[in-house]
């Protein structure tokens, strides 16, 4: 079969979870990919290290910081894996989530 997908096809990783965002983004970089994707458990998955809200909030504006000092030439995609609850509801709180655009 004729090779669909090559090694070099591949800009980047869009789904990690995080131990420490800079040093994954840095290394990330380093390996010549042009994006990061971040998407830690939430709060409710404590079994997997899931973080508060207060926590993503701290990784948010991490992540903001990082798109700020790369500019284009990098970017870094801000997610959770935000569990639903019993009775339908998200595992955080209206407000918890900035999204942010770079033009």
């Amino acid at each position: 079969m004729p090779e669909i997908v090559a090694d070099s096809d591949i800009r980047g990783i869009l789904h990690a979870h995080t131990d420490r965002l800079e040093e994954m983004a840095k290394a990330t970089l380093a390996r010549g990919y042009q994006y990061f994707g971040v998407a830690d458990h939430s709060q409710s998955a404590y079994y997997a290290g899931g973080l508060s809200a207060e926590e993503v909030v701290q990784q948010q504006t991490e992540a903001d910081g990082l798109n700020k000092k790369y500019g284009r030439a990098f970017l870094l995609f801000k997610g959770i894996e935000s569990d639903i609850l019993a009775d339908g509801s998200l595992d955080f709180p209206t407000g918890c989530w900035r999204a942010s655009i770079l033009l």
